[in-house]
């Protein structure tokens, strides 16, 4: 798997974020970043603000797996289907649309707009037995093979029993952040939300325009050109035409055809 290469931030009521390079932490600052050219920009999601389907998205197509999750959250989720916003991937995710879109609209402002936007509970990696804690921003999460949750003191010992649980180190925390953006088991970033085309950068950009700036002159200079082309080319059919005429006019002459013409006018006369 290629290694992540970009920014990612982290919520909270002050963003924190690494910069990595090939997989590498090579930068960490709190607050907005400045945004190199080109530099690729992934965000984790808070997990207090995303309910997950684990297991459900995976191999549907988008439309199917979000009509599960809108089945699924009319029965654990305490809002009106229309102020949800449905991701869906390897599971499937629900976010309130309004603090999304808000969220989103901030980062964007700031020329941060991320993608992919991955749920906190899903940068953890997935474990064969037992369970892995990890912190994440604010938020300490924890994933087994078939769950994924905030943690959560009067819930963890009844979910995790007598497993195993395993605590990431601070440097391993920071390595699974690449990684969990590699994977983006769930990318937030769909739907009404998904990323706009973009043309890259403005000397990019500019070279594009260029380009179709110089089609559209030499077509308007090879426009007339074809049309007198053509013009001439169908005047050269017409007289060929007129020549294959007057050779049936006068079948079996051996004159000239307006020589025959002539001859047959003087007869007739």
């Amino acid at each position: 798997m290629t290694e992540y290469t970009g920014l990612v931030l982290l919520p909270g009521e002050q963003t924190r974020w690494w910069r990595f390079a090939d997989g590498a932490p090579v930068q960490s600052g709190t607050g907005l970043p400045e945004r190199g050219e080109n530099e690729s920009v992934a965000a984790i999601y808070p997990a207090a603000e995303t309910t997950l389907f684990m297991g459900l998205g995976a191999g549907l197509p988008r439309a199917q797996a979000v009509a599960i999750g809108q089945r699924m959250a009319a029965d654990s989720v305490l809002a009106a289907p229309e102020d949800l916003h449905f991701a869906a991937g390897a599971h499937i995710a629900i976010v309130d649309r309004h603090r999304f879109a808000a969220w989103l609209e901030e980062l964007t402002e700031a020329g941060l707009a991320p993608a992919p936007i991955i749920p906190a509970q899903l940068v953890p990696a997935a474990v064969e037995q037992g369970f892995v804690r990890m912190v994440v921003a604010e938020e300490t999460v924890l994933r087994s093979g078939d769950l994924a949750f905030l943690s959560d003191p009067a819930y963890d010992e009844v979910l995790i029993a007598n497993q195993h649980v395993e605590q990431l180190s601070e440097e391993d925390e920071v390595l699974q952040l690449a990684h969990a953006v590699m994977a983006a088991e769930v990318d937030l970033r769909q739907g009404a939300f998904a990323p706009a085309r973009s043309w890259g950068s403005t000397r990019r950009f500019a070279q594009i325009c260029g380009v179709l700036v110089g089609l559209i002159l030499l077509a308007t200079v090879l426009t007339p050109l074809i049309l007198a082309v053509r013009l001439q080319w169908s005047a050269a059919q017409i007289n060929q035409t007129a020549d294959d005429l007057a050779r049936t006019v006068v079948a079996g002459e051996e004159l000239e055809p307006q020589a025959a013409l002539e001859r047959r006018l003087t007869a007739l006369r």
